[in-house]
């Protein structure tokens, strides 16, 4: 038996993301399925096309080594667009990286699990601003609104 090292293979497929970010529409959110109907049909068929295309040859994976900040990456346990190994892969890569899983979410967080969101986020920014008491005494008259 060998160790050789498991490819984690790159969800970008343009046909693949298609198919794969229409499951999600109708997984999501109304209010977010509803946002991305509308703006696909207000950018037209070729924008959204080379829209699509522009992204997957965007290759994160050889940016995220450079970023020397602490990263949280969230995903949703339900998220067909960026499967578990994929998010791992991805965090591995962060110098600084945390991987958060919000259970029953979808791709679009931010309307379908709003507030399991906050309950994942909040604490990575909290850790974050107790190593900074500087910018936690700044932000603290802000953040009693």
């Amino acid at each position: 038996m060998h160790n050789a090292k498991r490819e984690v293979r790159q969800p970008r497929a343009p046909r693949r993301r298609g198919c794969v970010h229409s499951r999600d529409i109708r997984g999501q959110h109304a209010a977010g399925a509803a946002i991305s109907r509308v703006d696909y049909a207000k950018a037209g068929l070729r924008p959204a096309a080379a829209t699509l295309r522009l992204a997957l040859s965007d290759r994160i994976e050889d940016k995220l080594p450079l970023v020397k900040v602490p990263t949280l990456v969230v995903r949703g346990s339900r998220d067909v667009v960026v499967p578990q190994a994929w998010a791992e892969h991805l965090t591995r890569l962060l110098p600084c990286g945390r991987l958060a899983i919000v259970e029953g979410g979808s791709h679009v967080l931010s309307y379908g699990a709003r507030e399991p969101l906050a309950r994942a986020v909040l604490p990575f920014l909290r850790e974050g601003a107790a190593r900074l008491p500087a910018v936690e005494r700044q932000l603290a008259p802000h953040s009693q609104h």
